[in-house]
């Protein structure tokens, strides 16, 4: 099943009418993720990923401001990309990708955010 990781909090994001930022979309340990981070967290799709990694205690290093290196065999980057949420409008639109991990798998992903719960399920999804 379809995990989700929020920064900040989808409680900290829900007193907000819209979020907008940045996902990962990752496969951990053979269950698929979803890593979303609001502008105001993070700028970059490999900080996301970064921070994720902190709070699972895996090891990575920082080549440069822009290159994270880890080695993690039961880690994979699917992609990534941007999105917006209107909580009013229950609207969620994923769109683009990421310049370093290249665009996020669709094909079940709409059905997949439809079927992880509440407040995911009561979006209306559309892929750009």
């Amino acid at each position: 099943m379809l995990q989700i990781k929020t920064y900040p909090t989808v409680e900290a994001m829900r007193h907000l009418n819209e979020v907008r930022g940045k996902f990962v979309q990752i496969s951990w340990k053979g269950e698929p993720w979803l890593l979303f981070a609001s502008k105001d967290q993070h700028s970059f799709h490999n900080q996301i990923l970064a921070h994720f990694m902190s709070e699972q205690h895996l090891p990575y290093h920082w080549q440069s401001p822009e290159i994270l290196n880890f080695e993690q065999p039961e880690l994979a980057i699917l992609g990534g990309g941007k999105f917006q949420v209107d909580w009013s409008s229950k609207q969620l639109i994923l769109s683009g990708e990421s310049m370093v991990y290249g665009r996020f798998q669709e094909q079940a992903l709409r059905a997949s955010l439809q079927h992880v719960g509440m407040p995911w399920a009561g979006l209306t999804i559309e892929i750009r």
